[in-house]
């Protein structure tokens, strides 16, 4: 935009002017969002672009987060299972806002349910629980009476883990 503004008298005879030059931000690039597990949210990232004071990132179910200090990314939260996101970032500045990027969709999974603890055999056990919809794969904790803790990621719905007393 070019905003030029010009004083005038009472009888019309123009004075002093000022001319305004700003440019809206371009589209905020590479958008990407992924799951955080400490804050329960959705981190947004983006590449950060010239003449933006503000990122905007907003979900298509009306979540939204914005960043002001600079750093290309913030985080939409709280989040509920089973919800499916489409998040655009837009850039704004004194001009306006830039045209919102293409969306970058991000599904959040319910937690699994039905979990059960059995033994297979004398010092082997197993883990299960219920399949959950839009999950890759799963990550199961077993944490021991003497503090030690084991760790399976799978794609399947059981895990297995040794049970000596």
């Amino acid at each position: 935009y070019c905003i030029k503004a010009t004083a005038f008298d009472p009888e019309g005879i123009p004075g002093d002017d000022i001319t305004v030059y700003q440019i809206t931000p371009p589209v905020p690039g590479d958008v990407q969002v992924s799951l955080t597990l400490r804050s329960m949210g959705m981190a947004v990232y983006w590449q950060p672009v010239r003449g933006a004071d503000l990122y905007y990132a907003q979900s298509s179910i009306g979540q939204n987060c914005t960043s002001t200090n600079g750093e290309p990314y913030c985080i939409i939260s709280p989040l509920n299972c089973s919800e499916n996101h489409l998040v655009v970032v837009t850039a704004l500045n004194e001009a306006g806002p830039s045209t919102p990027s293409q969306p970058e969709a991000q599904i959040t999974p319910c937690p699994p349910d039905s979990v059960e603890v059995g033994q297979v055999d004398v010092g082997n056990c197993s883990v299960s629980w219920g399949a959950v919809e839009w999950v890759d794969y799963y990550v199961a904790y077993v944490k021991r009476d003497d503090g030690a803790e084991e760790q399976c990621n799978t794609t399947s719905t059981t895990c297995y883990y040794n049970c000596d007393c």
